[in-house]
């Protein structure tokens, strides 16, 4: 990977008590925000919810030269390119590889919808995170949320990525049975079984 970075699957960025975490089902909020008109600091408060209610993968990276704009900050369509790097590695550190999933069970997962919200400005060479957890599962579609995290932890960005599983014809098909394992919060084991994916799950 010519983007030098590490991968890690960590728990909540702000640890809530067991109660809370339980307290409420992460389905529940995502049906709310569609009902209600969200001030910036609501929204950042909201993504840092989504973030706790699962577990997620770190993926630590370092902005590039070639990744600045004139003004030397991080050129703002970079950050999707960040996310996809976020994505692939969410996947390996779940046991899977895009490409095995497309090798093994022509199964491919175009995206069909992305947003981002910038909400402070990254430098060259600055380091940062990108933390990404699966937030929604159907049989045939799937979203990615994703936080940008600076050195100190400060929320940069954030945004996702919804994604709808296909052939290689581009017809819609139902995501593979034998990779559904590998979406649950304790995924890192063999494929195979029946367990249902983690996060919003709906058929």
């Amino acid at each position: 990977d010519s983007l030098e970075n590490s991968t890690s699957v960590s728990r909540p960025f702000r640890q809530p008590s067991r109660t809370r975490h339980h307290s409420r089902h992460p389905r529940d909020s995502l049906v709310a925000c569609s009902e209600i008109r969200w001030s910036r600091a609501g929204l950042i408060r909201y993504h840092h919810y989504l973030m706790q209610s699962c577990d997620y993968v770190d993926v630590p990276l370092r902005v590039r030269y070639a990744e600045t704009d004139q003004m030397g900050r991080a050129y703002y369509a970079n950050y999707f390119v960040w996310f996809e790097v976020a994505r692939t590695s969410f996947c390996r550190a779940r046991g899977f590889s895009y490409a095995e999933l497309e090798r093994e069970t022509n199964t491919f997962l175009p995206v069909v919808e992305t947003v981002c919200r910038y909400h402070r400005a990254l430098g060259y060479d600055d380091d940062f995170t990108v933390r990404t957890r699966v937030s929604e599962f159907r049989s045939r579609a799937m979203t990615f949320d994703y936080q940008v995290l600076d050195s100190t932890g400060r929320l940069v960005a954030s945004g996702s990525t919804r994604h709808l599983f296909t052939g290689e014809d581009g017809r819609p098909k139902a995501f593979p049975q034998s990779y559904r394992r590998f979406l649950r919060s304790d995924a890192g084991g063999a494929r195979g079984g029946a367990d249902q994916p983690r996060g919003n799950e709906r058929g």
